[in-house]
C-alpha cells in the first residue's frame, strides 16, 4: 500500500512536533539543584530563592535549610538529580517535579515558579521523603 507523501510526512512530523511542545524546568530550578550537589543546600536556596520576595529573607533560608538538615543521617550525601516531570499552567507558570539522588535513597521536590518580567520567580517549593506528600497521582504508579 502507497501513502501519498503528505501523509507519511505528516507521520513523521505530528510525533516530533508533540515531543518539542514538552515542557521544559526553568533553568533556575536546575541551577539550584547543580549548586546544590556542588555546595550544599544553602547555595542552592540562595539560587532558587533569586528574584523572589523571599530573596535575601535569611529566616525564610534557615527554615528550608533546617529542615534539609533533619533529614534522616542514613539518606547520606546528594549524589545526583533527576527531573520527572515539568507542566506547564498557562505561559507564565511551571511546576517541576524532581528527585534529589542521596547515598541512602531520594528526596522527592515540588519547585513552582512564575515567569515575571525580570526572569523566572520562585513561588513555591517543598520537599519530603514520602513520594505521595509531593507528587501528583499521576507520577505515581498504581
Amino acid at each position: 500500500m502507497r501513502f501519498p507523501p503528505f501523509v507519511v510526512l505528516a507521520l513523521l512530523v505530528i510525533p516530533a512536533a508533540t515531543h518539542a511542545q514538552e515542557p521544559v524546568p526553568p533553568p533556575i530550578v536546575i541551577d539550584g539543584l547543580k549548586v546544590l550537589l556542588s555546595a550544599g543546600i544553602d547555595s542552592a536556596v540562595v539560587v532558587w530563592f533569586k528574584g523572589s520576595g523571599l530573596e535575601g529573607d535569611t529566616a525564610a533560608a534557615g527554615q528550608v535549610t533546617n529542615t534539609f538538615h533533619t533529614l534522616p543521617a542514613w539518606l547520606g550525601k546528594p549524589v545526583g538529580f533527576e527531573v520527572l516531570k515539568t507542566y506547564a499552567l498557562g505561559a507564565h507558570f511551571r511546576r517541576t517535579y524532581a528527585l534529589l539522588l542521596l547515598d541512602g535513597g531520594p528526596i522527592y521536590m515540588r519547585f513552582s515558579y512564575y515567569l515575571a518580567p525580570k526572569g523566572w520567580v520562585m513561588q513555591h517549593f517543598d520537599f519530603n521523603t514520602d513520594p505521595q506528600k509531593i507528587l501528583p497521582p499521576g507520577l505515581l504508579p498504581p
